[in-house]
């Protein structure tokens, strides 16, 4: 699986694979459900940890238009003129939201996604938008999948949940995993459907819906992560909170481990995340905390997981390193101090001491040995650097713009100052959102 930038939405999925023969699938989710979890603090763990970009799909009146203005729709003879006007405005909002769907695949295939997890809920635009985003990829080799939103699909609305397992997998756009359709969930252990516990429940469930075998690997939470022995409805699991480490540490590979052990062979998909940061109030959300994403966390998840991929089927698409052509620099970091006062009622979040004001720099694609600078401000550092990656970081302490250049004694090398990443030492709220440049 090909390294990739994460354009629309907070994680990346690909499966350990140590009896599933299939190659490994790179996800991103997208198209969030509308509803709310109830995790306010990491604390609450195994409760669910929801990231903040499961956006809400727009509006056919918010959906942004294509380059092209799209065909005009036919109207059946004997119409009414309001009745015309009414089926091609609704045309054109349909071509208009395909037209949206298939620029965010293209954009992620061009980055090396092969497909999307889309998170669904329990209004009907949704089960409209997974047929939107199977229309849009029509023709392309990108995959969708359902992951299931537990937290907003009430496990009695068994009408809706037979939808999802059944309405959308014979389309050739639909993710099969050993030739089965691909079916995931976020939560999902507290339903029982009236058996005994979870795993006989999901099991009675899924074969109530009378459609073809499926690979369920569902991201469930657990106290103990040995129940996965007896779940044995699970084709494989999805350790959610693994992407993140669970307190002011760097992140590890023992969460996954403590899932691979117990799935005994089955699939196990891991989570990729480069940022968490949620600042709801009570009246809304009621989450406000981050999880620790310093040290160049995003890049230790991708370090972990290729360390230990002789548990993978394939570590990339091609099975080698992708070759460098040219160079490159990332850059990222929050835009304000954490310790920094607002004027903010709801207060700063949960755990913000664990975090440091630092420009994380991946110079990750050095053709050549080069002298890499970092700038903001008075603060500025020079290293010489081998080719390949190299990991950076400066100090943020004043009010700044971050610059960056790679420098050769021959001349070569490129200058990098990213529009509007600047660190300000007033926040006008508790933001501790990233700001990630990528160069050229």
């Amino acid at each position: 699986m090909r390294a990739f930038s994460l354009l629309l939405h907070s994680f990346a999925f690909f499966f350990y694979a140590s009896s599933v023969a299939s190659s490994p699938v790179g996800l991103g989710q997208l198209f969030g459900s509308d509803q709310p979890d109830q995790q306010t603090t990491p604390a609450q763990a195994p409760s669910p940890a929801h990231a903040e970009s499961h956006a809400q799909d727009p509006s056919p009146a918010e959906a942004p238009s294509p380059a092209q203005n799209p065909p005009t729709a036919e109207v059946p003879a004997g119409a009414s003129p309001a009745s015309a006007h009414s089926s091609s405005t609704a045309f054109r909002d349909r071509l208009r939201l395909v037209e949206c769907r298939l620029q965010d695949i293209e954009r992620a295939a061009s980055a090396g996604f092969d497909g999307f997890a889309l998170n669904v809920g329990e209004t009907d635009w949704q089960v409209d938008q997974f047929h939107t985003g199977l229309d849009a990829a029509a023709g392309t080799d990108f995959k969708l999948f359902v992951s299931l939103d537990m937290t907003a699909i009430s496990c009695s609305n068994t009408a809706l949940l037979r939808r999802y397992f059944t309405e959308f997998q014979d389309s050739p756009q639909y993710l099969r995993v050993g030739g089965k359709p691909a079916i995931s969930t976020f939560s999902g252990e507290q339903c029982t459907f009236g058996t005994a516990n979870s795993n006989e429940g999901w099991r009675s469930f899924i074969d109530s819906t009378g459609a073809e075998p499926c690979f369920f690997i569902p991201a469930f939470f657990f106290n103990n992560p040995s129940t996965l022995e007896d779940y044995t409805v699970m084709e494989g699991g999805f350790n959610w909170n693994a992407a993140w480490p669970a307190g002011d540490f760097d992140v590890n590979f023992d969460p996954d481990e403590s899932w691979i052990r117990p799935l005994g062979g089955r699939a196990y998909m891991a989570g990729v995340s480069p940022w968490f940061f949620t600042h709801y109030s009570p009246d809304s959300y009621n989450k406000n905390f981050i999880y620790l994403c310093d040290n160049w966390m995003f890049s230790q998840c991708w370090e972990l997981l290729i360390a230990n991929r002789d548990r993978i089927a394939m570590a990339f698409k091609t099975g080698d390193y992708p070759a460098i052509r040219r160079d490159r620099i990332f850059l990222w970091s929050h835009l304000y101090p954490s310790n920094a006062n607002a004027n903010d009622s709801l207060g700063r979040p949960a755990n913000w001491q664990w975090t440091r004001d630092f420009l994380w720099a991946v110079v990750v694609l050095l053709t050549d040995p080069a002298t890499v600078m970092l700038r903001c401000g008075p603060n500025q550092g020079s290293w010489d650097v081998p080719s390949g990656l190299s990991k950076l970081k400066l100090p943020l302490t004043v009010d700044c713009s971050v610059t960056a250049s790679v420098q050769r004694a021959d001349g070569s090398g490129m200058d990098f100052s990213p529009a509007g990443f600047t660190f300000s030492t007033t926040p006008p709220s508790y933001n501790f959102n990233a700001f990630v440049a990528a160069s050229p």
